[in-house]
């Protein structure tokens, strides 16, 4: 998928131990290009980079309801700052 929303190749993310492979995926990319995906109930996110290699995975502790990314304002702020 590329920045502008339009899909450029389809095919399903790795099945991770235990996911469903039926499951719901979210998918979500950043302003720098990287794909983040996770499968409903699962607890790792995948990410890949913008050419489409794998990135490492983020464990997360609770099963995954849903995925959406946040910017922590002051961050983006002093960034802009410095």
């Amino acid at each position: 998928m590329s920045q502008d929303r339009t899909i450029n190749t389809s095919y399903p993310p790795p099945l991770i131990r235990g996911d469903d492979p039926l499951g719901l995926v979210d998918i979500v990319i950043d302003d720098q290009g990287i794909l983040y995906t996770a499968r409903r109930n699962a607890q790792i996110i995948q990410r890949f980079s913008p050419q489409g290699d794998p990135l490492p995975p983020i464990e997360v502790y609770a099963p995954i309801r849903g995925l959406v990314l946040w910017t922590n304002p002051r961050l983006v702020q002093a960034a802009e700052n410095s």
